[in-house]
Order: structure tokens, then sequence, then C-alpha cells
């Protein structure tokens, strides 16, 4: 054995039968509560025992199967048992299914008995001890918040993560019937796994930029210290203060096998991390590397699961050299109820019965209602600010008012005032109301606070949406000063900022942010497959080191229809030359869950052009479709005033072509989903501006959510100065606003080996009113630019800020184009693209 080892690696194996079991806690003699992804089971002298899946209390056609996640010194498991519809969440004695909490997810088990869990139906996080449930959740606003609990001591202490009105995904103690915050290493989100029975606590917190560590927790908050241990999480410490853990974040099951990159941890007296494959003799073993240290008991054994030499999930058991397990008591019993006999009844003389008064009922108390709501206030340095709430009942109302997550001392009336404001006193204020009826709190109100003059502005404010369940929404708010920095609002509490990455971890959603939320601190905030719950005000407040500006409020509702937002409209207007440099329109159609085909209408203006005043338009434009096979399917080189056509333009509202016998080109086709590409030319090699125009000619009123629609368009043309540049145009159908994503390519186009690309495009939004929507000049590497293009199929720009610019927009049912110039003049080959975002 080498020197350094400091254990010996039991490998408890894998069961083709059972699947791969994952051990997560061990007790005093070695047993431990292990899941695979079959069911949960027991190990207990070298063997696997199935905890009972109480099939009896399923009916149906679905599969049961069970977890078990904890166990206790005698013996005790606790886990869940579920057919996907159904949960139960369990305490096994003895392999033995009693007692039942309906709906739960049972997490954890001290040695008196004493269980833990989350119950899924809405009650939130419970202790159950001698029959009975206590609730631990998160109380605000009048509602229970998610609350999950992951270890008990003997003390009675709980740990675990929740989510209340000052933190979203925090780690918590419970202790002495209160829950504190323990806060984090510097971000959003903590949570904590382990505790021992001196109150030490570990677990894991990112930082504000997102890194994951392993953290210990030592003192009671608010005064206690939370200590960075490093990149990783910390799941279970010891009586000893061992603590053991993971080199990568998992969540409360831990990662994936797949991840082979992960390290089992155990830390050193001083805190450093040490991988335990390099301390433990696994000779006798299989395995290739211990990914995950899960649970440690008092005598210090380990348990864990590794990656094993035939690529499956093995559990181990780590002993410290030269120990041994001790034998295991009997398992404990079920508890059993204490009969108490009946007393025999000894027979009284007749008596005539005594009168029962009838009690007087006591009135319910009304719930509070909150019924004026504080409001956002834009101000200047030295003026007096006074925030009121109003509620339904004033008798015995208490009130406490928080700046952020802070309350502020004295703030205890229905108003609160600042009688001169400072730029520090910016951010979001709240008041919590309780009274006989209950307690709610109200909705933010923001404080803006600048000087007279030189404060930051806000060039371009967020426009209100009402958009279907699920769609996109992006709301943008801009400063004028490049050094803002923004913080976005929803009903005037702060949206914290995660998106998918965090949001996943945790799997929860409250009032102060949502799973779909991406920007939260950046111009641009998007909000991905929006809700009900994402309903409400937007406010954004961009602060600069002179002062601080709110935006103009921005609502979104979330509407039920089946008359979606979408393009019903494409069009691009450029010039056209000969070879390469012709107008070249692609487009797409389709949709996520759509199938069939879709009618449209193609046409290519020149003659048509003239009564518009474009100068120089295409004289004789030749009209070519082609498949993304690149074979040619139809083409047109003259309308020649076909009535199927004209009837077409007129129901979907194309602008008129009165000469009929003018060379102007048009077809009517019904196409499957996929990718097309109009081509415009000039028939006998003539050159000149053309409009390419592809309108959605689905029938009145048989449009469905499942119907293919347009999903994009793109032009490349060369662009001039003047009426010569680059202009795409594009209608915006139904009865909901819709999200695009706009592109202008130049230097881009370069690795496609296009030769004299526009250096630097200029990318413009204007509405049906000639109004500016919005404007961009380099998209300054954009990482939701990124993300939406990499969703929307859009080939990549790279990681790099170069000079082609994109906007990512919310937009009502109406007409817009997009203008594509040289920034100083310059021109070159271009490409527009508009892609609708889902």
């Amino acid at each position: 054995m080498h020197a350094a080892n400091q254990y010996v690696a039991v490998d408890v194996g894998s069961n083709p039968s059972i699947g791969e079991p994952l051990a997560m806690s061990v007790n005093s003699y070695g047993q431990f509560a292990a899941f695979s992804q079959l069911n949960g089971y027991e190990y207990s002298g070298g063997s696997f025992t199935q905890v009972p899946t109480f099939g009896s209390l399923f009916s149906g056609i679905y599969s049961v199967h069970s977890r078990a996640v904890c166990i206790n010194d005698s013996g005790v498991i606790g886990g869940y048992v579920t057919n996907g519809l159904v949960q139960y969440g369990f305490i096994d004695y003895a392999l033995t299914p009693t007692p039942i909490i309906v709906g739960a997810f049972v997490t954890g088990i001290n040695n008196s008995g004493t269980a833990i869990g989350t119950d899924s139906t809405g009650s939130g996080a419970f202790i159950f001890q001698d029959g009975s449930v206590t609730q631990i959740g998160f109380v605000y606003n009048g509602e229970m918040y998610s609350a999950f609990p992951t270890a008990i001591n003997a003390l009675g202490q709980v740990v675990g993560s929740g989510d209340d009105a000052f933190s979203a995904g925090h780690a918590f103690l419970y202790s002495n019937g209160a829950i504190s915050d323990l806060g984090t290493l510097g971000g959003d989100l903590s949570t904590a796994y382990g505790i021992n029975d001196s109150g030490e606590i570990v677990g894991y917190s990112d930082t504000g930029t997102l890194a994951e560590r392993a953290f210990l927790y030592t003192g009671h908050p608010p005064s206690g210290t939370m200590v960075d241990l490093g990149p990783g999480v910390a799941y279970a410490i010891n009586n000893s203060g061992t603590i053991v853990g993971c080199s990568i974040y998992g969540g409360f099951e831990g990662i994936g096998v797949g991840e082979t990159s992960a390290r089992a941890i155990v830390y050193s007296p001083n805190g450093s991390p040490v991988d335990l494959n390099t301390i433990t003799d696994l000779s006798a073993t299989t395995f290739q590397n211990l990914l995950c240290a899960r649970s440690i008991n008092d005598a210090g054994v380990i348990v864990g699961y590794g990656l094993s030499s035939d690529r499956t999930a093995h559990s181990f058991m780590l002993l410290p050299v030269g120990y041994s397990l001790p034998v295991a008591p009997p398992p404990a019993p079920a508890p059993t109820p204490t009969i108490v006999p009946t007393p025999t009844p000894t027979p009284n003389p007749v008596q005539q019965p005594t009168p029962t008064p009838t009690p007087t009922p006591t009135p319910t108390p009304a719930p509070v209602t909150i019924t004026t709501q504080p409001k956002s206030v834009t101000t200047t340095v030295g003026m007096g600010v006074t925030f009121s709430v109003a509620v339904s009942e004033t008798a015995g109302m208490a009130y406490q008012w928080y700046f952020g997550a802070s309350p502020l001392s004295g703030a205890t009336n229905s108003s609160y005032s600042i009688a001169s404001a400072h730029v520090s006193d910016s951010g979001s204020y709240t008041v919590a109301i309780s009274g006989p009826g209950g307690s709610v709190t109200s909705d933010g109100a923001v404080l803006a606070v600048s000087p007279a003059t030189g404060g930051p502005s806000v060039t371009m404010q967020p426009t209100s949406a009402a958009v279907s369940q699920g769609a996109s929404v992006v709301f943008n708010a801009l400063a004028g000063q490049s050094d803002a920095t923004y913080q976005w609002f929803l009903n005037g509490k702060p949206i914290a900022e995660g998106g998918s990455a965090t949001a996943a971890r945790h799997q929860a959603k409250t009032n102060l942010v949502s799973t779909s939320f991406s920007g939260a601190t950046s111009s641009t905030l998007a909000i991905f497959n929006a809700s009900s719950g994402d309903s409400g005000t937007y406010e954004c407040l961009i602060s600069t080191s002179a002062g601080s500006v709110l935006s103009s409020p921005a609502t979104l509702n979330i509407v039920n229809t089946g008359d979606l937002g979408r393009l019903v409209n494409i069009s691009c207007r450029g010039p056209v030359g000969t070879g390469a440099n012709i107008l070249i329109t692609g487009f797409v159609i389709g949709g996520g869950g759509t199938s069939g085909s879709e009618r449209v209408l193609i046409r290519g203006s020149g003659p048509a052009l003239v009564p518009f005043g474009v100068a120089g338009p295409l004289a004789d434009p030749n009209l070519q479709l082609y498949n993304s096979n690149s074979k040619s399917i139809a083409s047109n080189s003259s309308w020649a005033g076909d009535p199927s056509i004209r009837s077409v333009s007129t129901t979907v509202g194309a602008f008129a072509w009165p000469n009929q016998s003018s060379h102007d080109s048009a077809l009517v086709q019904t196409l499957s989903v996929g990718g097309y590409t109009a081509q415009i030319s000039g028939a006998s090699g003539d050159t000149g501006v053309a409009l390419s125009e592809v309108y959605d000619a689905t029938p009145i009123g048989s449009y469905t959510p499942l119907t293919p629609r347009l999903i994009n368009v793109s032009t490349r043309a060369t662009v001039g100065t003047g009426s010569n540049i680059l202009i795409a145009g594009f209608v915006i159908g139904g009865s909901t606003s819709r999200t695009v994503l706009i592109r202008a390519s130049g230097p881009a186009l370069n690795a496609f080996g296009v030769s004299g690309s526009l250096p630097d495009p200029q990318l413009q939004l204007y509405n049906a009113s000639s109004q500016l929507m919005a404007n961009n000049l380099g998209w300054a590497a954009n990482s939701q630019i990124t993300t939406i293009a990499t969703s929307v199929g859009a080939f990549s720009w790279g990681n790099s800020a170069t000079p082609d610019s994109a906007l990512l927009v919310t937009l009502p049912p109406g007409g817009y184009t997009a203008q594509v110039a040289g920034a100083s003049g310059d021109t070159g080959i271009a490409l527009v693209e508009i892609y609708d975002v889902p």
C-alpha cells in the first residue's frame, strides 16, 4: 500500500437487474441509502435490498419506482415513491412501509427518527416527528414559496435552500422555530447540503461570476461566516469537521456519471480540497475514477459513486486505513401505536340532560388586501419623496418598509418619507403588512434619483407587449451614456440575473426571479417561454456615477389566442446587378410543431416602383424560385395581368400593379416546410432597383398555431447610397406581438469568400409611420444576440465585437422596415436577415 493512502476502497459493484445504484447517505454501521434509475435500495451486509414501491397505493398503467436518499443509525430509510403522476414520501422502518406522507419527498432523517422533506402539493418544506407535520416553508406576500431541506442534525436543526422575499435560492438554517438566510459567496444562489451536531454547515454557492464554490458556514446567522473552500460542492460534514463533496456542481442528487471530469473530494484540516483518488487504495476495485463523495459518518467512512472500468457507475465505500465496520444492530421496528382499552361503563341513574349553551361564533378576520400600491418615483437630489400604501382593513395593522432586502429602521407606518433624496437612495421599496386577517407584501416602488443637470438620459424606452403563452418577449432600454448600468424590475421588484444555467439548478420561480429571464442587468431584458407569472409592469433603473433615471413602464400581458403574432409579409428592396450581384432573397417556411404546406405569393417589382419615385427601377425583372437543393421549381418574367396574381395580391394587401402588361414578375405557389430562394435578375442583363416580396397567402380564418408560416427572410445585395441602400420590409400579422432578430452582416460575409463586403453596416428599424424604433452600429459581441442567433439557426458571427449590426426586438402587429447603409457612406455587399424568435 502506498504510504500516502488514507483510505481503502470497497467496490460495492453493480447489478444489471437493479441498475446502477448511487450511494447517497451512510450511517455509523456502513449501511447506506442508494437509488438507481429503477428504484431505491438499502445497502447492508454486502448486498442491496430494494425498498418497497407500495404498489397498492397506485392504479393505472404507469410504472412505479422509488428513491432512497437518507438513512439513520437504526437503519430507517427515507425517500419517495412515484408513478410519475402521484408521489408519496416515506419513512421505511426495516423495509416496512410506515408512515406515508402524500405528495412529499423525504430528504433527511436523524437518529431520533425526525424526518424532513418537501411537499410538492404546495405546503412547502416540513419536519415530520411523532406522527405530526410542521411546515417550515417561506411565507411571502401571503403565499408559501418553495423550500428544499436537505439535512437535519441531532438537535433538529435543518438546512437546505429556499426562496423568499429577499433571496432567490439562498441556503437557509432552520433552528428553534426560525429560518435564517445564510447568504452567498457574492452571487445570487447558494444551497446548504450538510450540517453536523455543532451547527457547522456545508454546501455550495455561486459567486458574482456564477462560479460554483463549496463553502463552510460557522457560527449562527446573521453573525456567522461563510468560508470559500474552493471549486465544486460540499455535500456532508461529520462531527469531527471532516467535509466531503465533489469538484463540480451537480444538484441534490449529484452529478451525472457521464461527467468523467468530476473528482470526489475530501477537505483537509485547513479547508483545502484533496482529490480522494490520490489518497485511496483502489487496487482491489475496478474504479477508474471516484466521481462524487456524498456522505461521511463520524468514524470517517465515506460513501459515493464512481466510474468503473466497464463504464458503469458503482457505489463505493471508503474505509480509513485500519478501520473495520462495526456490526449493525437489528433493524428498528415500525412504531406501534399504544392501544388504550375502552373502559366498561358504570350504570348511572337517568338524569335530565343539561342544555348546552349555543356558542357565540367568533368572526373570521377579513384578509388583508392592498387597495393602493406604492408608486415608482423619479426625482432629483435634495427633493423629498413619500411612498404610501392603503389596505382594505386598517385596525390592528403593522407595517415594515424595506429598501431592497433590508428593513428600514423606524419605517413602520403606512407611508415612508425621505426628506432629502440622495443618489444612493435609488432602488426598490416595498412594505410588508400584517394584521388579524393575515399578511401581505406590496408591489415594489422604484426610486430614481439624479442631479438637476448632468444625470443619465434614456434614448430608447421599453414598449408594452401582449404575447401568447410560451412566446418570447424582449424589452429594451438604452441610456445615452456609455458607462451606464442597468437593473430591470417586475412590478417594482428587482429581477435577479440568472438565465437558464442557474434557474435549472433550483427549478424555482417566485415573484423575484423567473426561470426564463435573461439580461436583468443589461439594456435588453429577454423572457423566454413566457407564462402568466411573467405578466406585469416592467421598468429599468439606469444608473451612472452621476445619478439614476427610471425608464417608462412597459406592461406584459399573456393572452390566450390561436391568432398568434407572425410574419405575414417579407420584402427586400435593393439594386440588381449582374452575375453574383443580382437580388437574392432567401426565406424559410416552418415553425415549431408545424407541418404541411403554406400558400405564398412571391413578387419581383421593377416597373411597378416608378409611381413611388424610385429612381432607376429594373426594367425587366426575371423571378426564379429555388428549393433548398438549389433546384429551380418555378419562374416568371412577366405577370401579364394574371387574374390569380391580381386576386391573391388584393387578398394579402399587396400594393396594386395597375399596368397589366408590365414586365413585373410574380408567382403563387404552395410550398412545403423548408428553405427557398427567390432570385431577381434582369431578363436581358439589364440592371436597376427591384423589390422582392413574399406574402403568406393562407386563407383568412384558416390559420392555426400548427399552420406553417414564414419564419426567416434574408437578402444579399450591394449597398449603395441614397435610395440604393438595402431595405428589408416585413409585416407582423395576427393579434399578438412577436419577437424578431434582425441582423445586418458585412464583415461577417468575408468568411464565406464574399469580396467587397460592406465594411461598417448600420442597421435602423422604422415603423409604418417612418418613426425610428431602434438603431444599432456594431453588435458588440452581445451574448443574447449570440444565444438567439444559435437558437434560430443563424450562422455564427463568432465571439468578437465585429462591425456587423443586430437588433433584438418585440413588436406589435404592423409594418416595419429594416434599413442597412454604410455608417460613413461606405458601400459594399451586405446581408440583411429577419428571424422569427419563438
